[in-house]
Formats: C-alpha cells, sequence, structure tokens
C-alpha cells in the first residue's frame, strides 16, 4: 500500500534566517557591493544581519530616496564610520520572494530614480513562482519545500503579526494578543482586569480576512472581550469562549484539552497560536495539528 504522508508546515525561525545568512553571505560578497538597502519592514532584518556580516553601511529604501542616493547614509552607524568601495552595486534585500511583485516595483523605481546607479536585488528565501519578479540573488531556495508544505507557504517567525495567512491561523488571547490576566480564583481583581486589559501581540490582518480567537475564557466575559478587540483594532469574525456558568465547571476540563478539541474539530486551521510553552506542546500532542508558542518562538509539528 501507498502511504500517504500528511504535509510538513514549513516555519523558518529568526535562528534559520542567521544561518541561511550567514552560511550564503559570499553570494553577495563576491559583487563587491558599496552598501545595502532594506526594504521596509521584513526585508531590514535579512539586511541589517547581511550588513553585519559583511561590514557594510545599510540603510532602508525610504532613507536612500530621501538622501536622494547620495552614499553618506553608508558612511556612519552612529558615530563609528564605515568604509566601504566606492565603485560597486548596492544590493537590495528582501526576506522572501513568492511572486515578486513588491521587489519588482521597488527595484523598477529605484532604476528610473537613479539610472546612473546599479542596483542588485537579494531575497533571503525564494519561495514561490516569482511571475512579477525573480531576485538577482537568491541565499536559499525554499521552493520545492514551499509547494510540498500545508497551505504551499512558508510561514516566517517575524512575520506572524503580519502575515497573509494569519487568518488561516487560530489564535489564542491572554499572554498572546494581552498580558495574561491575574489569576481568577481572585475574581475582583481578574474582572478589574478585563476592563482595561495592556496589549501585548496585536495581530493585523493584510489579507483583509478576520482572524479566528479560541480563549479560555467564560463566554460571560465576552462584552469586555469584544471591546479589547474593537478597542484595538483587531479584526476578529469568529470568538470561542468557554461556555461554562462558572470556572469551577470549566476548570474540569484543562485549558490544552479545550483548545485542542476546538482546533482539531477545524480543519480550516493550519496552525495555533499560544502563549504558554506547557498547553502548546499539550495542544499540539492531542490535536496532532502545529502549534506555535509565542513566549518561546518554537514550533511544534
Amino acid at each position: 500500500k501507498k502511504i500517504h504522508q500528511k504535509p510538513k508546515m514549513i516555519f523558518i525561525s529568526i535562528e534559520e534566517l542567521y544561518s541561511t545568512i550567514a552560511t550564503n553571505s559570499w553570494k553577495v560578497s563576491k559583487h563587491k557591493p558599496k552598501g545595502i538597502i532594506g526594504v521596509p519592514r521584513s526585508g531590514m532584518l535579512p539586511a541589517t544581519i547581511l550588513s553585519q556580516e559583511l561590514h557594510l553601511g545599510l540603510c532602508s529604501i525610504n532613507e536612500f530616496f530621501d538622501n536622494n542616493g547620495d552614499d553618506k547614509v553608508f558612511n556612519r552607524h552612529g558615530t563609528r564610520p564605515i568604509d566601504h568601495p566606492k565603485d560597486g552595486p548596492y544590493i537590495v534585500v528582501e526576506d522572501s520572494n513568492y511572486n515578486g511583485q513588491n521587489l519588482g516595483i521597488t527595484m523598477n523605481s529605484l532604476k528610473q530614480h537613479f539610472p546612473n546607479k546599479k542596483f542588485i536585488s537579494c531575497a533571503a528565501f525564494l519561495e514561490g513562482p516569482t511571475q512579477f519578479y525573480k531576485a538577482d540573488i537568491t541565499l536559499r531556495d525554499i521552493r520545492e519545500e514551499a509547494q510540498a508544505s500545508v497551505g504551499r507557504v512558508a510561514l516566517y517567525q517575524w512575520s506572524f503579526l503580519d502575515c497573509w495567512w494569519n487568518w488561516k491561523f487560530l489564535w489564542d488571547l491572554d499572554g498572546v494578543m494581552c498580558i495574561d490576566p491575574p489569576a481568577d480564583s481572585n475574581t475582583e481583581a481578574y474582572e478589574a482586569y478585563l476592563d482595561n486589559p495592556i496589549p501585548l501581540h496585536i495581530p493585523k490582518t493584510p489579507s483583509n480576512y478576520p482572524i479566528s480567537i479560541c480563549t479560555y475564557r467564560l463566554k460571560k466575559y465576552a462584552p469586555q472581550t469584544n471591546k479589547f478587540l474593537k478597542d484595538n483594532g483587531i479584526n476578529c469574525n469568529t470568538l470561542w469562549m468557554y461556555n461554562a456558568d462558572t470556572k469551577e465547571e470549566r476548570n474540569l476540563k484543562p485549558a490544552p484539552v479545550y483548545k485542542a478539541e476546538m482546533y482539531k474539530s477545524h480543519p480550516e486551521y493550519m496552525l495555533y497560536i499560544e502563549s504558554n510553552d506547557y498547553e502548546a506542546q499539550a495542544i499540539w500532542k492531542l490535536s496532532e495539528k502545529p502549534v506555535y508558542c509565542f513566549s518561546t518562538g518554537k514550533l511544534y509539528k
């Protein structure tokens, strides 16, 4: 019999990004570049690591345009001067290259405004079909892995909160979107906190599809919860809260069990976002689906 394996999730951590740059920076250095230009926002992280690795000056696209392409933006970091080659190209860095639309627009704009300067595009990860634009330099090609993965996409640790696909995640609330409230054994302090929670990791939805939340909070606290979501601009359409009259009744089913049951029973979600590492591992084992822990940066899959 042919064994059908479940598709794997491609998760690129910040540690893996650093390793990719450290082992492939020669692909950039051989061009003897004058400086590194990062494409905000996600491109600034690999651009910063690359500039440190190659001892080159760094700026963003915005800074380069604001200074009319003057090399002075690369000459100094803080009080320390940085030497760079007088001739050579500028390396324009993005974290990933999927369809290439954003990077292509950026490169065209640079070449139109500065026709006498040379620009070479670089993507840390080549992920997709690049139907609009393909980077000149790719540090690592993950197209084959991504096409075989869940959703045929790679997920990057540094962009979960502003990821096109985050509407396919199932999000926890306390400890993720706001700091953990006081223990609900102290009802007065707990309810006072829910009236004015402190925001933590607020997801945005560039796809405009609303996100879904599964929280262990009691359903009777839905008014406070919905107010928090509205006040913080969280586009949420599905909010699952524990349907019990008292916390004693709810506590008969541990939080990881409840969350895992909800997650497993809804195959449309590709990832659960949790804040507690113990619960993240438990949800992963019980649901047999990937879980990401925000507090540790670990993905269990």
